[in-house]
């Protein structure tokens, strides 16, 4: 497990044993963009999945990831979560009023 007590001495190397474990990636290009791997160990530890979304800050220095929750996802993004394809692709369901009668009780209409 990764605690979130990390720190680093005077000389500014991260002490080992305020973490479970380290491993070191490289930056690289990856056509237009620049990129890191996370290491298998990492992805297990988080239980991140492929096209989870990640919250990515600096603080100190250091580049923070941390997994977004759920409950934070917008309508949209649910939407497109739960059909597994992009917003502009969901098939809109086009509804029209339906017409009950009239009212048979104590109905307000």
């Amino acid at each position: 497990m990764i605690t979130n007590n990390a720190y680093y001495n005077q000389g500014g190397a991260l002490r080992l044993e305020s973490v479970s474990f380290t491993e070191t990636t490289t930056v690289a290009k990856w056509g237009n963009s620049t990129g890191i791997r996370i290491p298998k160990k990492v992805i297990q530890e988080l239980n991140i999945r492929v096209n989870d979304k990640l919250q990515v800050g600096v603080s100190d220095g250091k580049i923070i990831l941390e997994k977004k929750s759920k409950n934070n996802l917008t309508l949209r993004e649910r939407m497109e979560e739960f059909y597994q394809r992009p917003f502009d692709e969901i098939p809109m369901i086009k509804s029209e009023e339906v017409e009950w009668g009239t009212p048979k009780g104590d109905e307000i209409w």
